[in-house]
C-alpha cells in the first residue's frame, strides 16, 4: 500500500474559494482608497500599504499555494489505520486507528458538488478529521471499506 493523492479537482476548490476571499480583500482595498480621507495621509498610506501586502499574500496562497499543497496532500488507508499527512509549510500527519471510528461519512458543498469532489469525515471520540478533494465515488467507497473494517473489528472483538 502507498499514499495516494486526493482528486486534482482540489487545487480547483482551493483555488474558487480563495478567490472569494481575495475578492472581499479587494473590496476592502478599494473602499480604503476612496472612502479614507487622504488628509489623514499617514494614515491612509499605512492601510494601503498593509493591504498591498495581505491582497499579495492572499494572490499566492490562492492560485500559486494550491499546485504545492495538492502534492504534500496524501492519504492512505490500511486494514488497521487511516493515515492523513498534509502541510507545505508545516507537515501534518494524523494517524486515526479503525477500532476508534465512531461516525464516518461524506459532504459535498456547492463547490464541491459543481467540481464531482467530496470530502470524507470521520469522527472520533476525541476529534473530527476531514479528507477533502475526494470524488464522491470514491469517497462513497472509503466509507463503505471503513465500515467493513469496523464490522470485522467488531465481530473480532464479540468473540
Amino acid at each position: 500500500m502507498s499514499f495516494k493523492n486526493v482528486n486534482s479537482n482540489v487545487k480547483k476548490n482551493w483555488m474558487i474559494n480563495r478567490s472569494i476571499v481575495l475578492t472581499i480583500l479587494l473590496v476592502g482595498y478599494l473602499c480604503s482608497i476612496v472612502f479614507i480621507p487622504k488628509e489623514i495621509f499617514g494614515l491612509w498610506l499605512g492601510l494601503v500599504i498593509l493591504e498591498s501586502i495581505l491582497l499579495l499574500m492572499q494572490i499566492v496562497y490562492a492560485y500559486i499555494f494550491p499546485s504545492i499543497q495538492y502534492k504534500k496532500y496524501l492519504y492512505l488507508v490500511k486494514d488497521d489505520e487511516i493515515v492523513i499527512s498534509k502541510g507545505v509549510i508545516f507537515i501534518e500527519s494524523t494517524v486515526i486507528p479503525v477500532v476508534q471510528i465512531q461516525d464516518i461519512g461524506f459532504s459535498q458543498g456547492p463547490i464541491e458538488l459543481m467540481l464531482g469532489l467530496a470530502s470524507l469525515e470521520i469522527s472520533t471520540a476525541g476529534s473530527d478529521h476531514t479528507i477533502n478533494g475526494l470524488t464522491k465515488e470514491k469517497a462513497e467507497e472509503l466509507v463503505n471499506q471503513l465500515k467493513e473494517k469496523i464490522k470485522v473489528y467488531v465481530n473480532k472483538k464479540g468473540e
